[in-house]
Parts: structure tokens; C-alpha cells; sequence
């Protein structure tokens, strides 16, 4: 679906949402360079911000893989950034209407947060 949807290149926010699908795809199949480039992609159309927060983590778990332990740092920093300053609040009991990307985005966070900074980081 998203091949197809990058095929017919609609518009630049669900383009940057199939580009980022093509990552999560990529990076589940242990096509890690593939994945980080595809997740490049979507970030250079920021804007949605559970998907940019989506797109940061593929990169981090992405550069991990590719032993770019540095780059996957700071890609991990920088989604947590835009997750702490822009994403809605669990707390605040809205967590807005895109709501089904900002549980995909704490879960990518959990997974690479276990990646990067080990099993005991989640428990943070």
C-alpha cells in the first residue's frame, strides 16, 4: 500500500507518511541502510509530529543496527525532544486525533530506547 501511495505522490504530509511506513518496513525486514534512508525522507517533511517522532526512532534503531552508534543517539535524543515538547499528554486524557500514531510513536520509543540504551532504560 504504501508503494503505492509514494507511486502516486498526492500530497507532501501522507507522502512523508507512506515514506515513513516504507522505514518501519524496511527496518522489520533488516534492511537497516534502506530504512534509514526512507526515514530521511519522511523527516525532511516535518510537520506531524507523532510521525516525525515515528520517523526519528526507525533512524535511531536504524543506525544502531549499522553500528552508527552515534548518529543513533542523537536521532534518539532528537524524536525524544519533539516527543516531550509536542506530543500530546497521556495525563491530560486527549491525546488528539492522531492518536493511533502517538501509540505507534511510544512504542517505536520504548523499542529504541531498549536498543540504544539497554533493557533497563524502558523502566525509566
Amino acid at each position: 500500500m504504501s508503494d503505492t501511495a509514494l507511486r502516486a505522490g498526492t500530497n507532501s504530509s501522507s507522502t512523508a507518511s507512506s515514506q515513513f511506513a516504507e522505514s518501519l518496513l524496511a527496518y522489520r525486514q533488516g534492511h537497516f541502510a534502506t530504512a534509514a534512508e526512507w526515514a530521511v525522507k519522511a523527516l525532511a517533511t516535518p510537520g506531524v509530529n507523532e510521525r516525525d517522532v515515528e520517523s526519528w526512532m526507525v533512524l535511531a534503531m536504524s543506525k544502531q543496527q549499522l553500528g552508527e552508534v552515534n548518529e543513533a543517539s542523537a536521532a534518539l535524543a532528537k524524536g525524544l525532544e519533539i516527543a516531550e515538547t509536542k506530543l500530546p499528554k497521556l495525563e491530560n486524557g486527549d491525546l488528539g486525533d492522531n492518536w493511533g500514531d502517538w501509540i505507534i510513536a511510544r512504542a517505536l520509543m520504548t523499542e529504541t530506547k531498549a536498543l540504544i540504551e539497554g533493557p533497563s532504560a524502558t523502566g525509566r
